[in-house]
């Protein structure tokens, strides 16, 4: 179920990259930290007006954090999807890197979406 999900959460980034939406799709290496950021923490803000989400990255250390606060309410199965979704953003900012996105839920209010990249 978890591996459909991830793929949903991709495919969902995939249309929306290429409707052309967001320019934050389209970076340069080294911006490719604000761009995840802004992506992921704009759609969120919007698809889930109930929570409060952050960004950020350690482009030396080939890491990066998406923190969604006031989850109570968010099903831990969107947590795949997320996963998905951010996945998608980074490998397409990135795409000579390996990226891995995994998630977990810190606290009953808090989830956590962290990426590797090598």
């Amino acid at each position: 179920m978890e591996a459909y999900l991830r793929g949903r959460g991709k495919r969902a980034a995939a249309r929306l990259h290429k409707m052309g939406l967001y320019g934050q799709f389209e970076a340069s290496v080294e911006t490719w930290g604000s761009k995840v950021g802004t992506i992921t923490a704009t759609m969120g803000a919007v698809l889930y007006n109930f929570t409060k989400w952050s960004f950020r990255s350690d482009p030396d250390g080939g890491a990066f954090e998406t923190t969604l606060d006031e989850a109570r309410d968010y099903p831990d199965a969107l947590r795949a999807v997320g996963e998905g979704f951010i996945q998608y953003l980074a490998e397409n900012l990135m795409p000579e890197r390996k990226v891995e996105v995994t998630s977990e839920r810190v606290t009953a209010d808090r989830i956590v979406f962290r990426g590797r990249f090598s």
